[in-house]
């Protein structure tokens, strides 16, 4: 029997342990109709109903422990990440209009060690526009910091450009704390209580299968456990997340594909 690694999502543990519950219900079902009523004795049939109630219970927590947090990292970091990518976009931007400055490279080396190299944080333009969040902050302040080692007088709008870069390094910076401070903060305990369910979801099973073992051979326990991924991380049967996707272009209504070789 191969069980669902412990660091798949709740989710997974979700279906995992519904699918178990599932099979404890699939064999209550067979032994129900008449022609399979001999395959349990009355004592398993009872360890099955009793096992299948208490499963409930611990499903129900997990459930009630993995909605509230699906629910919430499905929305909680669009805005705050919307407004990283829009900072991010405004120091990218700044970023080329420093880059602008380009013919006087020989001019702003007599002033700042490795010239606009060096503002670039010696990182080619593709690779700082291409930078995440934490770096393109720190390009963005670096560029800053070195531009206002020229002087006014040469380049009159170095102070403007080098104000800008600053303050959009400062925006991208209070959105970086937003995400730690606030939706980081708000997701822990949710968090927290996803994991104390899923532990105690396969505590419960543990001693589901050792219960069980009083009344069942290896080979029924292992039935009632879903076919998982090769990985283990997730239950095999269950339908794709992708099953909502919309339908490649095909043949329309009523009409035979034609075979492919």
């Amino acid at each position: 029997m191969q069980r669902l690694d412990k660091r798949a999502s709740g989710t997974q543990h979700v279906r995992w342990s519904r699918s178990i519950l599932a099979s404890l219900g699939g064999h209550e079902r067979v032994s129900s109709m008449p022609k399979f009523t001999d395959y349990l004795s009355d004592k398993q049939k009872q360890a099955i109903a009793r096992e299948k109630a208490a499963l409930a219970g611990i499903v129900a927590t997990v459930v009630a422990a993995v909605d509230p947090y699906r629910k919430f990292l499905d929305t909680a970091f669009l805005e705050v990440r919307a407004s990283q990518r829009v900072a991010d976009f405004l120091c990218d931007d700044e970023q080329r209009t420093v880059e602008g400055m380009s013919p006087k490279k020989a001019e702003i080396e007599d002033y700042i060690a490795g010239g606009l190299k060096a503002v670039r944080g010696n990182q080619v333009l593709s690779r700082v526009l291409r930078a995440g969040r934490e770096a393109t902050r720190d390009f963005a302040r670096g560029a800053a910091n070195l531009l206002r080692l020229l002087p006014v007088e040469r380049f009159p709008a170095v102070e403007t450009l080098a104000t800008r870069l600053a303050d959009r390094a400062e925006l991208m910076q209070q959105f970086l704390d937003e995400e730690d401070q606030d939706v980081a903060l708000r997701r822990a305990p949710l968090r927290v209580a996803v994991t104390a369910a899923v532990n105690a979801l396969r505590e419960g099973l543990e001693q589901m299968d050792a219960r069980l073992r009083a009344d069942f051979g290896p080979a029924f326990i292992d039935s009632l456990y879903p076919q998982l991924d090769s990985k283990g991380t997730r239950v095999d049967d269950a339908p794709d997340e992708e099953d909502d996707a919309q339908p490649a272009p095909g043949p329309a209504t009523g009409d035979t594909p034609t075979p492919t070789t």
